[in-house]
């Protein structure tokens, strides 16, 4: 277990708070643990947000309207501009085995829009998890109404709320100092990426 050295430098790695287990019967946590694994333990300090957060995740597993190759995508985008390890370590072992992205596809999604490996369809949905992912969000109306074009008002809302889910997650895994696990451990990963 991870422990913070009061006094001394964070070992690499090592979150800024100490991984914490749940308290015994404490329903939700397998769920959270499974997606989240070091952030969960991370949450597990304040089990009201702990549980929360495991609902939210349960709930967002349950949403297909979608599908998974264009939710993958663009919450590893958003993964890739908040710059977090943790989420893009896991997200591209998720889009590898849920999705089939290859390694080569990986490692273009920082260039997507000059990557003949993408659709357009799927391009646009990484322009909107861009857009999405900048402070403050820039989703122009032309944008949003190509989107609209291929995708009907229940996906836009799914795509929408993954993609803020996603900036959720690594925004509060960069402020704890949560790292990568070792997902993609000897596998193409998704580059951390900036916003043009």
């Amino acid at each position: 277990m991870a422990r913070i050295r009061h006094g001394h430098a964070r070992a690499p790695g090592e979150a800024h708070l100490p991984l914490h287990a749940p308290s015994p019967g404490q329903a939700v946590w397998p769920q959270a643990r499974a997606h989240a694994g070091a952030a969960a333990d991370v949450r597990a300090h304040a089990r009201a947000a702990l549980n929360a957060y495991a609902r939210l995740e349960q709930a967002t597993a349950s949403l297909h309207r979608t599908g998974d190759r264009f939710s993958d995508l663009a919450e590893l985008r958003a993964a890739t501009l908040v710059r977090c390890e943790y989420c893009i370590d896991l997200g591209s072992q998720v889009a590898r085995r849920r999705s089939g992205l290859t390694g080569e596809q990986l490692l273009a999604l920082s260039a997507y829009r000059d990557s003949q490996l993408f659709t357009d369809v799927e391009k646009l949905v990484l322009d909107y998890a861009t857009g999405m992912s900048r402070t403050p969000v820039d989703v122009p109306d032309e944008l949003f109404d190509r989107l609209r074009k291929h995708f009907s008002d229940a996906q836009l809302v799914e795509l929408t709320h993954r993609i803020a889910l996603e900036n959720l997650r690594g925004r509060f895994n960069l402020a704890l100092g949560v790292g990568p696990a070792g997902f993609s451990d000897g596998m193409a990963c998704a580059l951390p990426a900036t916003i043009t």
